[in-house]
């Protein structure tokens, strides 16, 4: 699954943790311990979508580089 990371939160003491927005509509959260790449706000992620209970859910959460989108 693809999407756009809409909100990481990184602060001393916390856990880190995210939402990503989905290119199928949904709104993911994502903890910083299933990050494989460091992300920032704004950053096109590829990751495992999976949903619980709680919701929507994001995993192996990484940074998608140019050439896995079809630019050069």
């Amino acid at each position: 699954m693809l999407g756009l990371v809409i909100k990481y939160q990184k602060k001393k003491n916390h856990k880190p943790y995210g939402f990503i927005s989905g290119y199928d509509g949904e709104k993911y959260f994502f903890s910083g311990k299933t990050l494989k790449t460091e992300v920032h706000e704004g950053d096109e992620v590829r990751f495992k979508d999976c949903i619980n209970e709680r919701g929507f859910f994001a995993r192996d959460v990484q940074l998608l580089e140019k050439e896995d989108n079809g630019d050069i």
